[in-house]
């Protein structure tokens, strides 16, 4: 996870006391506005090759937490189900 991260509430994830302890996950540069549970999602391995078909760039896997702003504006993947931001 990056240090720089910011939670929802503004502070880095590490250090929120409600964002702290959220569930680790995935998400792409790019992509199809999903996160995943784990980096050896088939939904992820589907987009890229989707994106290797049409000689597009595959983005980089990047860890992050649940209450992160990087996931802001992406769904849960609906092949690996990773905890949705409550």
């Amino acid at each position: 996870m990056n240090l720089d991260d910011e939670c929802i509430h503004g502070l880095p994830p590490y250090s929120c006391t409600m964002c702290k302890n959220s569930a680790a996950v995935f998400v792409t540069d790019g992509g199809w506005g999903k996160y995943h549970l784990t980096t050896d999602c088939p939904g992820i391995a589907s987009g890229q090759g989707l994106v290797t078909a049409r000689t597009g760039y595959v983005g980089n896997i990047h860890r992050t937490t649940v209450g992160s702003r990087k996931i802001d504006g992406r769904d849960p993947c609906l092949v690996c189900r990773p905890p949705r931001r409550s």
